[in-house]
């Protein structure tokens, strides 16, 4: 009898998952950036917390966060204005966003009331999913020395880099350099010659990934590029995706895929594996 209720609890929380369904979504957001944010940065932010609070408004929130900018005039010659940002958290929102159906529009305001702000309003449409249960919660820092406290999100050219990476739960990680110029995905992890699909960590346990002499290293022949780097995470075995290898006499460099073709990927794995999860760690270049 007691096996029988087991099994009756499992097709009960398979079927919870399933009921997940993918709903289309839109909307618009103003959002705030304080100057010490380059314009670029302050874009992408602003996407992310348009899309957040679209997501908020469709599936609410785990706690009760909202979005505030207080503003604080000094007197004098020397006036400046400052503003304080409060925003929204991945974590504290129960719905996840799968994919942009339309590009996201952005319009850059400036207010002579609030001189050290750069104001960005954004309208985007995409496909979300409601989250039901909680995700694991990843400790995942991009490093320019090979500890932890070495956090950075700017780097020189021809300068190497680090990934730390800890899970609460084991399972399966691939990492992705995402070049908005060339418009192409590189894949980090696993290695250019692993055969791999992923690659597997051990619950509550310390990662140093691309620990070599470096192992990679950013690089840029402009004066300064901003990119990113995908993390993908999933307690489920999941496979990369379908890339071919770069050639060069010098070096042997990562495996690589148009940037479109990693979305579509990631979407089919968002789709089919609600546990999965894809984090991006903004990275500026600069020569």
């Amino acid at each position: 009898m007691r096996k029988i209720w087991c099994i009756v609890l499992l097709l009960a929380a398979i079927s919870g998952v399933k009921a997940q369904k993918i709903v289309s979504v839109s909307g618009e957001y103003t959002f705030y950036a304080p100057s010490t944010m380059s314009l670029q940065a302050a874009k992408d932010e602003a996407v992310l917390q348009t899309k957040l609070h679209v997501l908020a408004e469709q599936f609410g929130t785990m706690v009760s966060a909202t979005t505030t900018v207080i503003v604080q005039n000094s007197e004098g010659k020397d006036a400046r204005s400052r503003s304080d940002v409060s925003t929204l958290a991945t974590n504290e929102v129960k719905g996840e966003w799968i994919e942009d159906t339309k590009a996201p529009q952005q319009t850059i305001l400036y207010d002579e009331k609030m001189p050290n702000t750069t104001i960005i309003h954004t309208k985007v449409w995409g496909k979300a999913r409601e989250i039901i249960g909680a995700k694991a919660d990843l400790d995942i820092r991009l490093l320019k020395e090979t500890h932890k406290e070495a956090t950075a999100d700017v780097f020189k050219n021809e300068q190497g880099f680090y990934l730390y990476f800890q899970s609460p739960v084991t399972g399966y990680v691939a990492v992705y350099l995402l070049d908005t110029d060339e418009d192409m995905a590189y894949c980090l992890l696993p290695a250019a010659d692993s055969k791999a699909g992923s690659v597997k960590v051990e619950s509550n346990k310390e990662y140093i990934f691309f620990d070599g002499d470096p192992e990679y290293m950013f690089t840029t022949e402009r004066s300064v590029i901003y990119n990113h780097l995908s993390v993908v995470f999933s307690p489920n075995e999941f496979y990369k995706a379908n890339d071919t290898q770069g050639k060069d006499d010098n070096y042997t460099l990562p495996r690589e895929l148009p940037l479109k073709q990693f979305q579509q990927w990631l979407v089919r794995c968002k789709s089919h594996d609600p546990q999965l999860q894809e984090q991006r760690l903004p990275v500026k270049i600069v020569k």
